[in-house]
This record gives structure tokens, sequence and C-alpha cells, in this order.
């Protein structure tokens, strides 16, 4: 990951809502999980996603797999 702010605010926009929507989305595992080992591994996919989300708005980093081609 790499500091990109120079982008458009339409794009910072769209980075923003996809990494949102990967946090929403790793939110429902961990709230379903039965056993230990399921909670942990939602656990570990909820906290991966919440730190891209933060480390874009709080450092304004964009994760290289939302990076264009």
């Amino acid at each position: 990951m790499e500091p990109r702010c120079d982008r458009d605010k339409f794009h910072l926009r769209e980075i923003a809502q996809r990494l949102a929507g990967e946090l929403w989305s790793a939110s429902e595992p961990l709230r379903l999980a039965l056993t230990a080992e399921d909670k942990r591994q939602a656990s570990e996919a909820y906290y991966r996603a919440l730190q891209r989300l933060t480390n874009f708005a709080a450092k304004c980093i964009v994760p290289q797999d939302l990076l264009p081609t």
C-alpha cells in the first residue's frame, strides 16, 4: 500500500465506499460465528478490513488491489 491522495475526489469516494463495504461484509461472519475457530478467523478478517479502511481514511493509503492498472 502506498499514499495516493493525488486522486480525484470521485475516485477517492469510490475507494472509500468499497473499503466500507468490505468492512460491512466482514462483520456478518463475525456476528454469526458459532465455534471458537470460526470466531477467530472472522475476527482476523474483520480486523484486516478495518485496518485497510483506517489506513485509507487516516493516512490516505490506497491498498494495491484498489489501484488502477
